[in-house]
């Protein structure tokens, strides 16, 4: 079998239908299976797709895994030669996955590869980029990647300074569209599993970097990505796990030094972002999404003044 496509779902039914119909219609020219992992929803996902969607492998935890171990679930259970990491908010245009699939195969330096990513209004979504370090945590921790959006300098981590009109070498592409060779995601050991989520995919890009693999972006063919579809209900919980992975990744991958400064902009941030909710997503938002937005922030600083190394 050429590929195994993977989704892993959490109550989110609205999103998935599509999804899987849009996977039926669009993928043409690739021997493929669909394995989605539901994370014990309760939405009734199960059974939408054991009705509508009989092909699909159906694999139903009695948990909430996360994405990282609910991700390695599926990937163990995978026949094909190459591995399809999928968010469940996502569409997929015409051609997407065919052409996906015959780019890897003709770049055999490649481990991964990643393809344009586009918002529902179909304007660009920054979907790969550079590295986290010290520099770019300054800019992102403290809004100005937020605030300057298209800067060189602020927004580098996502590569402001290019197009995504060419294929790239990259050093990390988002995990909601991934495309993955299943015999090195087996070699690195899949997904971190201390990672709930977030994190998991930069992670996974920067472990195969260091095994020598090329990691490619390939712009020629396009995913539609309703951000934040997943979680778009549990911001509290969004807001506290970006906090605890980024934590764990410079615990894994960078020195105590650089640890205890992301620890100081970490706080700056926090402190930043509840003047941020409270002037402007309040007047924005409904007040249980700001509600939701302040409970997160809460539970980072809690996170972040009581945590021990």
């Amino acid at each position: 079998m050429d590929l195994s496509i993977l989704i892993v779902n959490y109550n989110t039914r609205a999103f998935l239908e599509p999804l899987l119909a849009s996977l039926r219609e669009t993928v043409r020219k690739t021997h493929y299976e669909v394995i989605v992992v539901d994370n014990d929803s309760r939405d009734d996902s199960g059974a939408m797709v054991r009705r509508a969607f009989p092909e699909v492998v159906l694999l139903e935890s009695k948990q909430n895994l996360g994405f990282s171990k609910a991700n390695n679930l599926a990937a163990r259970q995978a026949n094909g030669e190459y591995l399809l990491f999928l968010n469940p908010d996502t569409l997929v245009s015409e051609r997407s996955v065919d052409e996906l699939v015959a780019f890897l195969r003709t770049n055999p330096q490649a481990a991964a590869v990643g393809c344009k990513l586009l918002n529902e209004d179909g304007s660009l979504q920054r979907s790969c980029g550079r590295f986290p370090n010290l520099c770019i945590e300054l800019s992102t921790r403290t809004l100005l990647s937020r605030i300057f959006p298209n800067s060189r300098i602020f927004a580098r981590h996502k590569l402001s300074d290019w197009d995504y009109a060419t294929v790239r070498s990259v050093d990390w592409v988002s995990g909601a569209c991934l495309l993955v060779r299943k015999a090195v995601f087996d070699e690195v050991g899949g997904f971190d599993e201390n990672i709930f989520m977030f994190y998991e995919d930069v992670d996974l890009c920067l472990r195969l970097r260091r095994k020598g693999w090329d990691l490619l972006f390939y712009p020629h063919v396009s995913v539609y990505h309703f951000h934040g579809g997943s979680w778009r209900e549990r911001r509290q919980v969004a807001i506290k796990q970006n906090i605890v992975n980024a934590l764990y990744y410079y615990r894994k991958h960078h020195s105590k030094a650089a640890l205890a400064v992301l620890h100081v902009l970490m706080l700056l941030e926090l402190l930043l972002s509840f003047a941020w909710v409270v002037a402007w997503s309040a007047i924005r938002e409904p007040w249980d999404t700001t509600k939701s937005r302040l409970r997160g922030l809460a539970d980072g600083l809690k996170y972040l003044l009581l945590r021990r190394e």
